[in-house]
């Protein structure tokens, strides 16, 4: 049976907890921390978002869960794909910073790259990997021991100015793949009718048995030579042939 593989890049690492994370919307690269970029943040949704999944169901007295407004808040994502990368972030205190500013961290890693035991254990572990039919896959090896810790205002337009430019993103590559997909069909279309086009060409330069002939001298007082409208066909046509 083929093993799980390594992934290689972040990009791929964030696509895989994307993937995982149900319930929030994964915002990528964004400086929520003085002085920091994280790779990504957690914006909750729902209680099936990561981190409300287990919280209190019992009810307050507006019909919502206890202490959910409380853990409604931003969770960082930090993606190592290096052993040298992890342990950098482990001695410059890169995780403790990231966590004093968020409800928590889940540090994401691939294959090979630590275990869940050498993370300091107030941060989640997410492990990425390509499995053998090529699809990612992301598993929640600890979960970070969340804080309550509402957004700041900073925080907050942050995400916002991210977002739009995202939203931009997305819709710009979607109107570039619907025209490729335009130019693609157009020619697709031109292909077929060429193709049609050659093949009665081709039968129009074949010799009229004389059989042929002799009905279509009775229907048309005279026999049509097929290469004179196959030349009139290519005339028509011109290069595009």
């Amino acid at each position: 049976m083929t093993e799980a593989r390594k992934v290689w890049h972040a990009s791929q690492a964030l696509d895989a907890v994307e993937q995982w994370a149900q319930g929030a919307i994964l915002v990528r690269e964004i400086g929520l921390v003085p002085n920091r970029r994280l790779d990504g943040v957690l914006v909750p949704l729902g209680l099936d978002a990561p981190g409300l999944k287990n919280s209190s169901q019992r009810k307050g007295p507006d019909g919502v869960p206890v202490g959910f407004f409380d853990r409604h808040g931003l969770a960082g994502i930090e993606v190592k794909i290096t052993r040298a990368d992890f342990q950098r972030g482990l001695t410059e205190g890169q995780f403790e910073d990231y966590s004093e500013h968020l409800i928590g961290l889940y540090v994401v890693t691939t294959l090979d790259v630590c275990r869940t035991a050498e993370i300091p254990r107030r941060h989640g572990h997410l492990l990425t990997s390509v499995l053998p039919d090529r699809s990612l896959s992301c598993v929640c090896k600890r979960k970070p021991r969340f804080e309550v810790r509402q957004p700041t205002h900073e925080q907050l337009w942050r995400i916002l100015d991210r977002g739009w430019k995202m939203l931009e993103q997305k819709r710009t590559e979607i109107e570039n793949d619907h025209e490729r997909q335009k130019r693609m069909i157009g020619q697709l279309a031109e292909d077929e009718i060429m193709t049609g086009v050659r093949e009665l060409v081709r039968k129009i330069r074949e010799p009229v048995s004389p059989e042929v002939a002799a009905l279509l001298g009775e229907a048309l007082g005279y026999v049509p030579v097929g290469s004179d409208i196959a030349n009139r066909i290519d005339a028509v046509l011109g290069g595009r042939r």
